[in-house]
């Protein structure tokens, strides 16, 4: 680009580009004829036809003998540069690959680039090449090498607001420049990757109505190849320290890593140092006073690795709630949760499992405590409400659930849903005029009893007799009365409390903190006024 948009450049060279592997490279002349391929590319863009069919007939008579071949293709090639009267620039991407390929030729290659002007290589590498550094190597100080740091967070704000510019999207911009902290979160979670800051932006232009989960597993299934093969090139002990310092996210000390990789503290130290030179970990301050911690330097890299961790850091779904976190303000937060908790569940147990997921991801990076209940309990809600998906919440219960929180959440819950089934398990007789399904109804949506104490007349009901069962059902009918005179002129209030009750977000009226939960569930403005007022 930067040459076709120069006058001067444009008029002396020719960019030739590269698929981004050349996986049919096995001897030199496989190079050459790819550069003859590269070139015919380019005459084919150019719709210059009658240069390159003589181009297409040159490959196809190119002899078999591998020397004669290697010499008859790079010869074709400078002849073509001088009938087109342009030197011709190479642009090969992972060139470490190439030169890996071409072992054996690497005198050859280093003869023709040194000593021909009509050829200029531009490479890419993701990691430093070996021989332009070992002194016996034949590209030892040939090659002016640039290293690529990571964007600074003006060039990311350039980046951003240009892709902005181009899309017309005034919102991002608008968030650039009144956001000067959410910028400053973009270029942590990229470490200044420009790649990943690119397919981030997608994720930022898509709104609220995205689906940033599956945005998100969309992008990090992209950079899969790319963090593969940057891991796996690593060493086993810095493999194993990197594995330990990813599955904590936060900042380690040396120490603390030396204990979760049960390696001495000396040998770890020396590979948080060389992976911090090679710009996979950064040293980070602690507390004051303390030392310092290392983490991973892209934070998104350490999205990727938790993602395709244990199964049980998946079921946590940590690597979404960071990058929630992350990629989010609060506000943000608040509107996407509102959101999600407005729009249903639809569709089999797969995306019932999915919506309950992203509400746990969603109750984590949230700070408001309301907001984070109400998600936590339309996921248990989700999750209840589909027998497959209930051994799933057995195992998040079991495995996840440390302090009790969602157990507590969750057994109202299903207490409630399930009073009906107990009632009519709980009693085979029932006295005459009283149907099992009409006194289910009035237990379940009796206002002053707790589910609690629901579940204990359930449990006395087989001993009870039929006056007992008679007196408590009148008692059942006078409550509903009362209540419904307490609000008479306001029928629409006393509705929506008794379904937050029926479905076991309050405990009974009066419960305001169940009622400001059961606001962001149902919704109801009328809820929301009602806990204001109780909790005076």
């Amino acid at each position: 680009l930067a040459v076709a948009e120069d006058a001067i450049l444009s008029a002396h060279w020719l960019p030739l580009t590269f698929p981004e592997e050349q996986y049919n490279i096995a001897r030199l002349s496989d190079l050459w004829v790819n550069c003859l391929d590269a070139l015919g590319d380019s005459l084919e863009a150019s719709g210059n036809s009658d240069l390159l069919d003589e181009l297409d007939a040159c490959v196809d008579e190119l002899p078999s003998e591998e020397d004669e071949r290697a010499k008859t293709a790079l010869q074709a090639l400078m002849d073509f540069a001088d009938r087109l009267g342009r030197r011709l620039l190479l642009l090969i991407d992972s060139l470490d690959i190439v030169l890996e390929r071409l072992k054996k030729s690497h005198w050859e290659i280093r003869e023709v680039l040194g000593h021909e002007p009509r050829l200029m290589l531009v490479g890419a590498s993701a990691r430093v090449l070996e021989v332009t550094y070992e002194y016996e190597s034949a590209f030892y100080d040939f090659f002016k090498i640039h290293e690529l740091k990571g964007l600074g967070e003006d060039e990311m704000r350039d980046v951003l607001c240009r892709l902005a510019e181009v899309d017309n999207n005034t919102a991002i911009t608008r968030m650039i420049e009144q956001q000067p902290a959410r910028l400053r979160a973009l270029h942590t979670l990229t470490g200044g990757n420009p790649r990943t800051a690119v397919w981030l932006y997608g994720v930022l232009a898509q709104g609220i109505e995205g689906d940033v989960r599956s945005d998100l597993e969309r992008l990090l299934d992209q950079s899969t190849p790319l963090y593969k093969a940057r891991f796996e090139e690593l060493p086993a002990q810095s493999q194993k320290v990197v594995d330990a310092m990813a599955i904590h996210w936060d900042p380690l000390t040396a120490r603390q890593l030396a204990e979760r990789t049960r390696l001495p503290v000396n040998t770890v130290s020396t590979q948080v140092v060389r992976l911090a030179d090679q710009g996979v970990v950064e040293k980070v301050p602690l507390r004051p006073g303390k030392k310092n911690g290392f983490q991973i330097a892209e934070r998104f890299f350490n999205i990727w690795y938790l993602m395709r961790a244990s199964r049980r850091v998946r079921r946590r779904l940590i690597w979404l709630v960071q990058f929630l976190k992350i990629f989010y303000s609060q506000d943000e937060l608040k509107v996407r949760a509102h959101h999600h908790l407005h729009n249903g569940e639809r569709g089999g147990s797969d995306d019932r499992i999915r919506h309950a997921e992203y509400a746990f991801s969603l109750a984590s990076a949230v700070d408001d405590p309301i907001i984070s209940s109400a998600l936590e309990r339309s996921a248990l809600q989700t999750m209840l409400g589909d027998s497959k998906l209930k051994k799933e919440l057995a195992a998040l219960l079991r495995f996840d659930d440390p302090d009790g929180k969602l157990k507590a959440l969750a057994d109202p819950l299903e207490f409630m849903q399930e009073l009906k089934d107990r009632v009519i398990a709980a009693r085979t007789q029932w006295p005459s005029g009283i149907e099992a399904d009409a006194f289910a109804s009035a237990l379940k949506g009796s206002l002053t009893l707790t589910p609690e104490e629901k579940r204990q007349v359930i449990e006395a009901l087989p001993d009870w007799e039929n006056g007992q069962i008679v007196q408590f059902n009148k008692r059942l009918r006078e409550e509903k009365s009362y209540w419904e005179a307490r609000f008479l002129g306001h029928s629409a209030l006393i509705f929506v409390i008794r379904r937050a009750v029926v479905e076991g977000h309050m405990a009974k009226i009066g419960d305001a903190a169940g009622a400001q939960v059961a606001a962001n569930l149902l919704p109801s403005k009328l809820l929301s006024a009602y806990a204001d007022v109780a909790r005076l």
